[in-house]
């Protein structure tokens, strides 16, 4: 055999995603790429591999999520070419606790799961290959789901999970308004919005050292203390929870005034009339924690990873319930909104138990 060159491209690309994992920077991942694979094609291989890595956040969102009594890979090295393709994901979701709940409320729903990416507002999913995947659902009786995240902002990037009907009533082209009327998302995950009530000012001490907390920013040094102002009331975060400032950060933010001395302070205000996806907040929130920068969304296969062998921690959905405690304990400063109505969500709950999607 001549090397990587002479395996299959999708045998091709898993070596390469693991060999890209434990590169220390793209730099060195793509000279790797060049030495083993020439010049040619360098790009597409890239690209390819970064649909890998978003498999590995669907992954990810489903285990913070709580989403799935069982999800797991399928193997789509060899096969016998017969016309099918194999979807990435066979997934038992998990509706025994949903908020979503109808007369046709089963307490689990199993389903194929592709994972696409999107180019602007298109998923990248032609007729031909979704016809595959949707006889290999029909040949197995299940329903197929097309999982894709959408960017909405720099710091926004929505999953919009649909039907094979849903994809293809609307043109294989997403919106965000797809996510709350034409999508399935929020009742497989249990998804919901959460929504500041009123304007709300943080400020944010810090030290050099680490006083109360170990909670770090690059910037400013060691996390101190937290308090927030609101109608003319203040609140401090017990220093024992320094975690309850990560809900925070998932809100949309201006800085107001920011101090660097020997400590550093920084002032910010949350604006109310926002709405954050909780499945958004989640991965937000873990990739803070793994790296300090909540707005990338490269680290799912390297949190995963850091999970398999023990060296890394999870935020799940209940610190987001327990920081909504929390918040409201005295004063409503948060809210929740369901997505869709009940109407539709009946009639999408009805469709995948008689499987007529």
């Amino acid at each position: 055999m001549d090397g990587l060159k002479d395996l299959s491209q999708i045998e091709q690309l898993k070596i390469l995603k693991s060999i890209r994992l434990g590169c220390s920077n793209e730099a060195e991942f793509e000279l790797y790429v060049k030495n083993h694979l020439g010049e040619d094609g360098i790009e597409e291989v890239i690209r390819r591999i970064d649909g890998l890595l978003l498999e590995d956040e669907f992954l990810l969102l489903c285990k913070l999520m709580k989403a799935c009594f069982a999800i797991n890979g399928l193997e789509q090295g060899f096969v016998i070419d017969n016309g099918l393709k194999v979807p990435d994901y066979l997934a038992v979701f998990d509706l025994s606790n949903s908020m979503y709940k109808t007369e046709y409320n089963p307490t689990k729903i199993s389903a194929l799961v592709e994972v696409k990416t999107t180019q602007g507002d298109k998923i990248k999913l032609g007729k031909n290959f979704l016809d595959k995947y949707a006889k290999y659902a029909d040949l197995h009786d299940l329903p197929l789901i097309i999982a894709s995240r959408f960017q909405i902002s720099e710091k926004q990037q929505w999953w919009i999970l649909q039907t094979k009907n849903q994809f293809i009533k609307y043109n294989r082209i997403i919106s965000i308004q797809q996510i709350v009327d034409n999508g399935i998302g929020h009742v497989l995950l249990n998804d919901y919005f959460i929504m500041p009530t009123t304007d709300i000012f943080i400020k944010t001490e810090f030290s050099n050292t680490p006083l109360t907390s170990h909670t770090h920013s690059k910037e400013y040094g060691y996390l101190k203390s937290v308090t927030i102002t609101f109608d003319e009331k203040q609140v401090t975060l017990p220093c024992e929870y320094p975690l309850l400032n990560l809900f925070l950060d998932c809100f949309f933010h201006e800085h107001i005034s920011v101090v660097q001395n020997n400590d550093g302070v920084t002032v910010r205000r949350v604006m109310p009339v926002q709405a954050q996806l909780l499945s958004d907040m989640v991965l937000r929130a873990n990739f803070s924690m793994l790296d300090g920068n909540g707005d990338q969304y490269s680290s799912a296969s390297r949190l995963l990873a850091l999970l398999e062998n023990n060296k890394a921690t999870v935020i799940g959905r209940e610190f987001f319930d327990e920081a909504m405690n929390f918040f409201n304990s005295e004063f409503l400063l948060f809210k929740s909104l369901e997505l869709g109505d009940e109407v539709n969500n009946q009639k999408l709950i009805k469709q995948f138990h008689n499987k007529e999607i």
